[in-house]
């Protein structure tokens, strides 16, 4: 048994997803801890000088105790909310739209919204 691609055809609704994998293990595969610390301190310039002043090399071993705890606690109040934007980003990536850019279907968003639109008027206006 075979089957021939070009008779197969994918339609989606506006709510659909591709589902190959869920949001939440696409970010655990590949938005790992480095990940996240890079993202921090390029977005966060708290995150960002504390990570600078560690660096420095006239620190006092007190100095440097203090810091470490000051950056482990920005880290910690940061990474609920990293983590929740690379799930919705990654969310984003399994929507009708971003699956018909990568031509696995052939409607788009915008014509299936007018769809919905449509026939949500037919429904409730007539």
């Amino acid at each position: 048994m075979w089957v021939d691609v070009l008779l197969c055809e994918a339609n989606v609704d506006c709510d659909s997803r591709g589902g190959v994998l869920e949001p939440e293990g696409t970010v655990e595969i590949k938005f790992r801890r480095k990940d996240i610390l890079k993202t921090m301190t390029r977005l966060d310039t708290t995150f960002s000088e504390l990570q600078n002043k560690l660096k420095s090399s006239t620190l006092s071993a007190d100095e440097k105790r203090t810091l470490e705890g000051q950056q482990n606690a920005r880290e910690e109040s940061l990474a609920s909310t990293f983590h929740q934007v690379a799930v919705e980003f990654a969310d984003l990536h399994d929507t009708p739209g971003r699956m018909q850019k990568k031509g696995c279907v052939s409607v788009s968003t915008h014509a299936c919204m007018h769809a919905c639109c449509y026939s949500y008027c037919i429904y409730h206006c007539c």
